[in-house]
């Protein structure tokens, strides 16, 4: 888990260094779920107008993951995608194209799959 929140806490950096993001929220001495409802809460506050569309549960790749906190968690990583995708701030195709290149390089496990996933949002 310290992994997640390692890439997490990068995946804010990066937002805050590509100007996606503009206000620091505190992301010391956060666990990695209130770290991802900050991130998530800050992204919709800084784009309100993101129009999402149904995340489609029945083939997401969290469907697997034993941890259901995790797995739920997974859902929001898809909402972030899509507020980064639907303010053209990363292509969607290109995300996901990263992260089914990546996968394969990897043993595949509920903590590898939303690895990859943060790092997707860093390379779309």
């Amino acid at each position: 888990m310290e992994i997640l929140l390692e890439k997490l806490k990068a995946l804010y950096q990066f937002f805050i260094d590509k100007e996606i993001l503009t206000q620091a929220i505190e992301i010391e001495n956060k666990d990695y779920y209130l770290l991802v409802d900050n991130l998530l809460d800050e992204l919709k506050k800084a784009y309100p107008n993101t129009k999402f569309k149904r995340i489609y549960k029945s083939v997401h790749y969290a469907n697997g993951f034993t941890d259901e906190k995790l797995k739920d968690y997974a859902f929001k990583f898809d909402e972030i995608e899509q507020i980064l995708s639907f303010n053209k701030i990363i292509n969607h195709d290109t995300s996901v194209e990263y992260f089914n290149s990546q996968i394969v390089k990897k043993e595949v496990n509920q903590y590898t799959l939303t690895e990859t996933m943060i790092e997707s949002l860093m390379n779309g």
